[in-house]
């Protein structure tokens, strides 16, 4: 139902409603490649203190001539992925500040300042350079998707643009219009005026699991 793009840190950071130049094509990456590469020199990461609120959904709503009141629920996917993974992450702490307006929709806000600094993890900035390097080989051309055999500098890895959709789903009776930063789509879309739910690709990588412990995680 609405959209925005983000642009780069070096381009202003600017929120562009209604724009879906920062919707990438897929494109299948050049296999072998090294994940590695360029790091950390060429990763350009966002800001330690960046926050992404609710008002950016909002924001899009009222730019596609959206009303507020056609939704129960107005948040980003990422709140809903924190209250639905509790069972399985029980030692992860979260705060979701809630916002009601008389006869309005439920704001649903994620509060920063609970977050841990620095890595909460071992190598958690490699894990993420990780992720938005093999984003960057399945969006790049053959000419710009550098592997461990070229003699060209890596390209940048920029993780400060994105390109975000807000989607109406209903979970039970409830009306939710949510917010998530999508990966890439289907050429197709990206060339015309598409971009439907359905043509939108999420990238993930992960580590294939050695042992039973591990199976049991992604079962």
């Amino acid at each position: 139902v609405g959209c925005w793009t983000k642009t780069s840190a070096i381009e202003g950071s600017e929120l562009l409603y209604n724009d879906k130049s920062g919707l990438h094509s897929f494109s299948a990456p050049q296999l072998p490649a090294d994940l590695n590469e360029g790091f950390p020199d060429a990763f350009i990461e966002k800001p330690a203190d960046e926050h992404s609120p609710v008002e950016q959904v909002a924001g899009a709503l009222r730019a596609a001539d959206v009303p507020w009141t056609d939704a129960d629920v107005i948040t980003f996917r990422n709140n809903l992925n924190k209250i639905s993974l509790t069972p399985l992450k029980e030692r992860d702490g979260w705060v979701v500040h809630g916002c009601q307006y008389e006869e309005g929709p439920l704001f649903l806000d994620i509060n920063p300042s609970v977050q841990s600094p620095g890595e909460s993890y071992p190598n958690e900035k490699l894990f993420s350079y990780y992720g938005y390097k093999f984003e960057q080989l399945c969006t790049a051309t053959p000419a710009t998707a550098t592997t461990s055999t070229s003699s060209a500098e890596p390209p940048k890895v920029d993780s400060t643009s994105e390109f975000a959709a807000v989607m109406r789903i209903r979970l039970g009776q409830h009306r939710i219009m949510m917010g998530a930063e999508m990966d890439c789509c289907e050429a197709k879309e990206a060339a015309g005026e598409g971009g439907a739910a359905a043509s939108y690709i999420e990238l993930k990588t992960f580590k294939t699991p050695e042992h039973p412990h591990g199976l049991r995680l992604y079962s």
